[in-house]
């Protein structure tokens, strides 16, 4: 029996920045989708009603354009409550959302730091 393949979502602006964490996650054995924006985000969640095509983490980046990691994670937290998501962020998260997240990682950070968060998430 295959062992099941760990569906990670990444939603990042910096294009740079996604295509990074992409390679490292793919390369650690993750299947991975990249997103521009949490707005992008929460639609593909919102439409996929199909287990097997929704993440089993998200990994989102605090200030972005349209909708930032913050309202994405409300939004993926009211219609799929299991999914973990990783908040990446650079600047000071409001305690109020603290909880809101599994993990929240602090910009900037290494590979190991993001495997082991993701990891964590498991």
């Amino acid at each position: 029996m295959r062992a099941k393949v760990v569906k990670v979502a990444i939603a990042e602006d910096e294009p740079s920045v996604r295509i990074i964490y992409a390679r490292i996650l793919s390369d650690s054995g993750f299947s991975v989708m990249s997103f521009e924006d949490g707005e992008r985000l929460v639609e593909f969640i919102e439409k996929n009603t199909d287990l097997t095509e929704v993440p089993d983490v998200i990994i989102t980046d605090y200030r972005m354009p349209k909708m930032d990691g913050i309202q994405a994670a409300h939004a993926i937290r009211a219609t799929k409550p299991a999914v973990k998501v990783i908040l990446a962020s650079a600047y000071d998260v409001p305690k109020d959302a603290v909880g809101l997240f599994d993990v929240i990682l602090k910009k900037p950070f290494g590979k190991k730091e993001l495997l082991e968060a993701v990891s964590r998430c498991l």
